[in-house]
């Protein structure tokens, strides 16, 4: 019998992609975009609407937590995610990773954005 002394979880080693640059997320404001299933789990139809706020937030975290840089390009617009930045529920890793790119991004809360409001 094999001793297992720590327990990996996927979440802790799914690989994301960052950008290389903010300003190459030059997508849409306000539309209608089409959103691939792998980006975005849902059995609804995948075309998203950006101009819904609950909707807009749901496109950028999947893009930013499952996106290749070719999907954040298209999908993400550089504006639009630093105002919603701080409303984006991202696994931290995840949230690190960007802030650690674009200290633009990085959140000035005293509490962590994935964790219950103190």
């Amino acid at each position: 019998m094999v001793a297992v002394t720590q327990r990996v979880l996927f979440g802790d080693v799914k690989p994301f992609d960052v950008p290389a640059d903010l300003d190459e997320l030059r997508g849409p404001v306000g539309t209608m975009v089409e959103v691939l299933l792998w980006v975005i789990w849902s059995p609804n139809p995948r075309a998203m609407d950006l101009a819904n706020p609950a909707v807009e937030r749901m496109v950028y975290g999947a893009a930013v937590v499952e996106g290749t840089v070719e999907i954040q390009r298209s999908l993400l617009n550089s504006d639009r995610l630093v105002a919603l930045w701080d409303d984006l529920v991202l696994p931290q890793r995840v949230r690190t990773g960007w802030e650690e790119r674009f200290p633009l991004l990085a959140s000035t809360d005293a509490y962590d954005k994935n964790d219950d409001p103190p």
